[in-house]
């Protein structure tokens, strides 16, 4: 009998951690915006930051990605963890104050795919 007592309040108070510390959308956002940031700078590589202008153009491709994200994301919070789709397909998932996004890979592919 103490040993499922016990079982239980474990399960409890790992629930009310899960609950207290699910991710919002703002970290989601800004999760995935790190990631976006990481592919764009490879995407654009090292000749795109030699000159001031190519600098310009890529620091605003990069802050345009970051407001079609903002946009665009849509955050399902489920009370123990949350999910974020971009359309119908899930790009992060956060739990206990940490969001777990897609690949650069990953992120890659799926821009290759929309052109």
């Amino acid at each position: 009998m103490k040993a499922f007592f016990y079982t239980l309040l474990i399960l409890v108070i790992i629930s009310a951690t899960c609950v207290m510390t699910c991710p919002e959308k703002e970290a989601h956002t800004e999760a995935l915006m790190e990631v976006l940031t990481d592919v764009m700078e490879e995407k654009m590589g090292d000749e795109m930051i030699e000159n001031a202008l190519n600098l310009t153009i890529s620091s605003m491709a990069i802050e345009l990605g970051k407001m079609i994200i903002k946009n665009n994301m849509k955050v399902d919070n489920y009370f123990l963890f949350s999910v974020g789709k971009a359309g119908d397909n899930v790009i992060s998932v956060g739990v206990m104050n940490h969001v777990f996004t897609i690949s650069k890979e990953e992120l890659l592919q799926k821009i290759e795919e929309q052109k």
